[in-house]
């Protein structure tokens, strides 16, 4: 089953400043952080902002060759987690077909936003790397219902939530002391071969 989300805001990770981008979903405050590359977040955040390059980008080529070829983009599904990696899907509609083109989700998410077709993430990804803020203070409803994560369990992804804001990106950040240690974060795309 999959889950309708929409790309609530784009960032970078507090220590690191990887870029980030949280998704959450449409009918209910639930969240997941995917970590992506400088050119990736870019790509989103052009589109985001409402901006136009004045020439076409890698994902506006593909979206037109999409066109040209006769095939439409009906909607994206962030489909699994591979060592620590999200994993993606084009759903297409080739002149009455369809076709499923494997995509990392960067990649899926910059090319929904400039086709205007839902991002879907399947349930098993959410259980995974979901998150639901839990206000303090509330209580499990029910013994066997899943706790949801607290305020003080997000930990690093609060702050990253908090931190969220498209004015930073392409910013070099400024270090005065070396960023403390970690804790691993969330999955991340994974690097293309350069």
């Amino acid at each position: 089953m999959t889950v309708e989300m929409v790309v609530h805001g784009l960032g970078q990770a507090p220590g690191s400043g990887d870029p980030l981008v949280l998704l959450r979903e449409r009918e209910r405050e639930r969240y997941v952080v995917i970590g992506i590359g400088q050119l990736e977040i870019a790509a989103i955040a052009i589109v985001a902002m409402g901006q136009k390059p004045p020439r076409p980008m890698t994902h506006d080529l593909l979206c037109s060759a999409l066109e040209a070829c006769g095939a439409r983009v009906t909607h994206i599904v962030i489909h699994s987690i591979i060592d620590n990696a999200f994993h993606a899907r084009l759903v297409l509609d080739v002149q009455g077909r369809h076709v499923e083109l494997d995509s990392r989700s960067s990649d899926a998410i910059a090319i929904a936003l400039r086709t205007g077709v839902p991002i879907h993430v399947e349930e098993a990804v959410l259980e995974r790397a979901g998150f639901t803020p839990k206000a303090e203070g509330e209580e499990a409803s029910a013994e066997g219902e899943k706790e949801r994560i607290t305020e003080d369990q997000l930990g690093a992804f609060k702050d990253v939530i908090k931190g969220l804001n498209l004015d930073d990106l392409g910013k070099p950040r400024r270090r005065e002391e070396p960023p403390p240690p970690t804790e691993p974060g969330p999955p991340t795309e994974p690097k293309p071969p350069t």
